[in-house]
């Protein structure tokens, strides 16, 4: 999948897109079929279009249970050079949390903060 932006002013042959919402719609339906509660960090990247429909199609499907909680959204840029930090942050400040909503590939964060869970226990 190709998922990137063209300047208005560039000519392009063609543009290759994905329906990213849906894309957040149908994680959010998997999700839903796995978790009947959760205490969820998302993990966001609000300058993105692509992120912010993605975040914004799981949440929507995830919102229709009520034992489905966000209890913090983290700014990362897709980055986990950035993500990683900031998720630290959160588990020093005490954030009760059990689940991680990443963008992309920062799916490698889990086992970080599982184990950085374990330490805080």
């Amino acid at each position: 999948m190709v998922d990137t932006a063209v300047a208005d002013d560039i000519p392009a042959d063609c543009t290759i897109t994905s329906d990213n919402y849906e894309a957040g719609v149908i994680i959010g339906k998997y999700f839903l079929q796995k978790h009947n509660t959760a205490k969820l960090v998302v993990m966001t990247h609000e300058s993105a279009r692509l992120a912010r429909e993605r975040v914004g199609g799981f949440l929507d499907t995830v919102s229709a249970n009520e034992n489905i909680q966000v209890v913090k959204k983290i700014e990362c840029e897709g980055q986990v050079e950035i993500a990683m930090p900031r998720l630290q942050e959160a588990i020093d400040e005490g954030l009760d949390f059990d689940t991680v909503f990443c963008l992309n590939d920062l799916a490698g964060m889990w086992k970080t903060w599982k184990r950085k869970s374990a330490e805080r226990l």
